[in-house]
């Protein structure tokens, strides 16, 4: 498959200029999926708790200055459709149990996922399943698990160091 070739859905970090004061960085969404774009792949790192980190295998390909780009419940909403996206940098895993026991240690959790063997990926901070939301524009956020197919992803190697696509 040539560079540049559409293959379906992934998971993608927009980097489109920021509208408004109260967007917290770029943003996350489902979007065709570019065979070999760097904005499309993803490293995913566990720990011995079955919690993951997801992020950006190549930060420097986002033109923004560089850092590290990690998926976060955006602001630690725990509502319904709150906003995955990747601001603000990558936290360490949690050590203690999440959900948490207040809200300060949910909002440690807000960037550690647990990737389900039916394909649901269940944010740790509050159990809510990652969720396409077609109704804004295939923005990325997190809802009561349904188990419908716009909260099941696959997981593909794009064999790039250990880079992973997620459609």
């Amino acid at each position: 498959m040539a560079a540049g070739q559409s293959v379906g859905m992934a998971l993608v970090l927009a980097v489109a200029a920021v509208s408004s004061a109260a967007a917290q960085g770029p943003a996350m969404w489902a979007m065709d999926c570019v065979h070999g774009s760097p904005k499309q792949q993803w490293l995913l790192t566990a720990s011995n708790k079955s919690l993951t980190d997801v992020r950006l295998a190549d930060a420097n390909a986002t033109g923004l200055p560089a850092s590290e780009y990690c998926w976060q419940v955006e602001g630690c909403f725990s509502s319904e459709g709150a906003k995955v996206g990747v601001d603000g940098g990558c936290k360490p895993l949690p050590a203690e149990r999440c959900p948490g026991t207040s809200p300060a240690a949910d909002c440690a959790c807000n960037a550690a996922w647990s990737f389900m063997p039916e394909g649901t990926i269940m944010s740790a901070m509050d159990n809510h399943c990652l969720w396409v939301n077609h109704n804004s524009g295939a923005i990325i956020g997190t809802a009561t698990c349904t188990g419908k197919s716009d909260q099941k992803f696959k997981v593909k190697s794009v064999g790039t160091a250990g880079a992973v696509v997620i459609t």
